[in-house]
């Protein structure tokens, strides 16, 4: 199982590179900081970066320099998707991906995948008001401090894919049964 250390080393092995190059901020974000909060088991950790409206040539450059430096830092794989009309009917969320992101970065370490998201928000609270859904929108900074308030209730925060949907109360019944249990 991911612990909430080993996000917060590989946040910080993101922030390291990021922070060489730009004044930009990276955060652990979404359903590994859900997970951890409710002890169940991390699929794979989100990495955010709110990079703001800027030139999208400057932002794609910032990913690949960050790809690059990763790679060649840690020896891990990695690969970029960028976000060109990245709302196919293939995405969870109703095509927003272009929207919301100026791509992806996708890491593949010894403990798991991470993906480490461009976004076009400039803060990470702008970021968490464009979930889907408020059992996602907890993150974690570099220093380790969490924020996430446990949701009583599940409540969407747009209209999502019915695949994304089952895969949200499938969740929502997993943290109901860890709070019973506990």
């Amino acid at each position: 199982m991911i612990s909430l250390e080993a996000i917060l080393r590989q946040l910080r092995k993101v922030q390291l590179i990021i922070a060489a190059e730009t004044e930009l901020q990276a955060y652990a974000a979404g359903g590994c900081i859900r997970d951890t909060h409710f002890g169940l088991p991390v699929k794979d950790i989100d990495v955010i970066v709110p990079v703001g409206c800027t030139d999208e040539k400057w932002a794609f450059s910032v990913m690949e320099r960050f790809a690059k430096c990763y790679r060649a830092l840690y020896d891990e794989p990695v690969d970029i998707t960028m976000a060109y009309y990245q709302s196919a009917s293939c995405r969870d969320t109703l095509g927003d991906f272009d929207e919301r992101l100026y791509g992806v970065v996708k890491l593949q370490t010894p403990f798991g995948d991470v993906d480490v998201l461009f976004s076009r928000y400039s803060s990470i609270g702008e970021v968490l008001n464009y979930f889907d859904c408020n059992l996602n929108t907890g993150y974690m900074d570099t220093s380790g401090s969490v924020y996430y308030e446990e949701p009583m209730d599940l409540v969407w925060l747009k209209p999502v894919l019915p695949s994304r949907e089952q895969r949200m109360l499938n969740k929502w019944e997993q943290i109901q049964e860890v709070r019973h249990a506990n």
